[in-house]
């Protein structure tokens, strides 16, 4: 077997720095694959979809397709090894279509789940836009746990029908809503900016990158989730979808902060500085980024930057964060394929306060 490290460091040596391809490829091998992990021709399948989503490279398929495959022909001639290039979908094979309007993006997806996700009949799922995402929450009886998948609206054409561009962006739960160990995740965290992570025992390896060359823009290793703000925020977001406020123990505990220090200031009792400017910039965070338009927090975070005459904080400031996440509620719904209380879908699940999925 041909290992991604024999690949990359043979390529490395030889790419040249002005080929956009090469760096572009050479970039997605060191962060999105691991050095010992074997080559498979799918890894340059899901390298050119990762692509497709950049308009610069959707203009220049044909060139990224020649660079790459030279690379990869010249490898494999060379060290007498066959990387399967002939299995390979090429980047100029895919025709890459955005379905604008809401009702038949939904329509094409829950095509989509039916034919390739959906293990079971019983299998129940829910569809939550958020701006340009569509997050779709499953609850499948033989996973006896939640997964959240995340779309845009960009298809490809397969076999005649459409295929999301990425369906490699999932979170699992399991049956506590526990963020699931020892899985690679992908995720996004803004505009053209990718991450890639893997938890165990509660820390983090975590990378990223922006750009349409996938450049590396931050990593962390064995890390707990608090020490990574462009991560933590992203997942408490997803969380978000799912949780009811007042049993979501990030949300609950940052209002009773903001709570007890506006007290404190009213009775004028000594403040650290340090930690009031913490607070304000996590407050902030999680207003922009997690709970967006949240008239509460919005109305706290106003009075505290008043009481403490502070000038607003920049929301681009990423405060570190202290919170963890327990157990807590699944949020109501009133669809009739909504999972009743009780269900057997999670069996093994002691929390009867948990409550249904919702659309929204």
């Amino acid at each position: 077997m041909i290992l991604i490290k024999n690949i990359f460091d043979q390529l490395n040596s030889r790419v040249n720095p002005q080929s956009e391809s090469g760096i572009a490829f050479l970039n997605y091998l060191k962060t999105f694959c691991y050095s010992d992990e074997n080559w498979s021709y799918k890894r340059l399948n899901e390298f050119f979809l990762e692509c497709l989503v950049y308009p610069h490279w959707q203009q220049n398929k044909q060139k990224l397709r020649d660079e790459v495959q030279s690379l990869l022909a010249s490898f494999q001639y060379e060290n007498r090894v066959d990387l399967e290039l002939e299995k390979v979908q090429w980047v100029t094979d895919f025709q890459v279509v955005s379905i604008e309007k809401t009702n038949d993006w939904k329509d094409v997806l829950e095509t989509y789940l039916k034919d390739h996700v959906l293990k079971e009949e019983k299998s129940k799922y829910r569809f939550v836009l958020d701006g340009s995402t569509m997050y779709t929450l499953i609850l499948d009886p033989g996973f006896k746990g939640l997964q959240i998948r995340v779309f845009d609206n960009k298809f490809t054409i397969f076999a005649g029908k459409l295929i999301p561009l990425r369906d490699f962006y999932s979170i699992n739960f399991d049956s506590h809503l526990n963020l699931m160990e020892s899985f690679f995740y992908n995720i996004e965290l803004g505009p053209f900016v990718r991450g890639r992570f893997y938890v165990k025992n509660g820390l983090f390896d975590f990378f990223s990158t922006r750009g349409y060359l996938f450049q590396s823009f931050q990593s962390f290793q064995k890390r707990p989730l608090e020490a990574i703000p462009r991560l933590f925020y992203p997942l408490k977001k997803i969380e978000n979808i799912f949780l009811k406020k007042d049993s979501n123990p990030f949300y609950t505990m940052l209002i009773h902060e903001i709570e007890q220090k506006i007290q404190m200031i009213r009775k004028k009792e000594p403040i650290n500085s340090k930690e009031m400017m913490d607070l304000l910039v996590q407050a902030r965070n999680a207003l922009e980024y997690v709970f967006n338009g949240d008239k509460l927090l919005h109305l706290l975070v106003k009075e505290l930057e008043e009481r403490v005459t502070l000038k607003p904080v920049e929301s681009s400031s990423m405060a570190e964060v202290k919170w963890s996440l327990p157990r807590h509620e699944i949020l109501d719904s009133n669809s009739p394929s909504e999972v009743k209380k009780g269900t057997p879908l999670w069996p093994d699940l002691k929390n009867d306060e948990l409550f249904d999925l919702t659309d929204s």
